[in-house]
């Protein structure tokens, strides 16, 4: 998101909301989701790339899911990203079972948090 900022930031007021109304949104949704970290839709994510005549790429805009989006874009330059675990499963007790070291998902919250974060309520 920091380049569409810098992109953005880069253009006068008024050829911000030509690229903003081109790419079918506002430069306030464009400034929100970088704050915030929203996810921006494909069909914008695309326009947007067009728009900056790629300046602003899909794989900016959507670092983490760009290649379920647009597996086209997948190269040796561009290959799948990693998912990284954070170094506290290394030293969990359920690590050589978890699920998500298999499946790393951001997004998704380890069991065993999830686990000591209810025993820490009910105590």
């Amino acid at each position: 998101m920091e380049k569409l900022i810098a992109y953005l930031n880069s253009l006068s007021t008024d050829d911000q909301v030509r690229f903003a109304d081109s790419c079918g949104t506002s430069v306030g949704y464009f400034r929100k989701a970088a704050s915030v970290g929203q996810k921006i839709g494909a069909e914008i994510c695309v326009s947007a790339e067009r728009e900056s005549g790629n300046a602003v790429t899909r794989r900016d805009l959507r670092p983490d899911d760009w290649h379920l989006i647009w597996p086209e874009l997948i190269t040796d330059i561009h290959p799948t990203p990693q998912k990284v675990l954070p170094a506290e499963c290394a030293t969990c007790p359920e690590y050589a079972t978890c699920e998500r070291r298999a499946n790393p998902v951001d997004s998704v919250e380890c069991e065993m948090k999830l686990k000591k974060r209810k025993s820490d309520k009910d105590a």
